[in-house]
């Protein structure tokens, strides 16, 4: 299964690059990432681990990512891999998130997909979470939305603690 957005920003792709080429700073758009730990001595490149906590209808779930592609300023790929709780070493399920910057004249095309096949989920879960994404009303702002707004701001990104 796949879940994509897109959205066109006015910001040059070396602007949004900047926040997408961090996974530190996905959080600043991405409300369902409660956190993210990045070795603070790696700059971000392909190969690079973290770790991502995600909270998705209540559930907390963490994962082990690792950056897979990373073209700058075009292309940014990361496989998620929730690890089984106990042993460490089998994987419960995976998803691929990818983010491609393309520029359009004075704007920036950002399409973001999640890969969802190897997730470890059910035929009907699948589904059902193909069917509210595609036709489900979103509650809020959609997060590329924000991101949009975020990469149009010429301030430098910020974090913000989170209660």
């Amino acid at each position: 299964m796949l879940i994509r957005e897109d959205v066109i920003t006015r910001a040059t792709p070396e602007r949004a690059w900047e926040l997408i080429s961090d996974p530190s700073l996905h959080d600043l758009w991405n409300s369902h990432i409660v956190s993210t730990e990045v070795p603070s001595t790696e700059r971000p490149a392909q190969g690079l681990r973290y770790r991502v906590t995600y909270e998705l209808s209540g559930r907390r779930n963490e994962f082990d990512a690792e950056i897979t592609e990373f073209s700058p300023p075009h292309r940014f790929v990361a496989r998620l891999e929730e690890r089984v709780k106990g042993d460490g070493k089998n994987w419960e399920r995976f998803a691929v998130e990818s983010y491609v910057l393309t520029p359009r004249g004075s704007t920036t095309h950002v399409r973001h997909e999640v890969r969802i096949e190897h997730a470890g989920e059910g035929v009907l879960i699948r589904l059902l979470v193909w069917l509210i994404s595609r036709f489900g009303k979103p509650t809020g702002k959609p997060f590329m939305e924000r991101f949009r707004e975020l990469a149009e701001d010429d301030a430098p990104p910020t974090k913000v603690a989170r209660s």
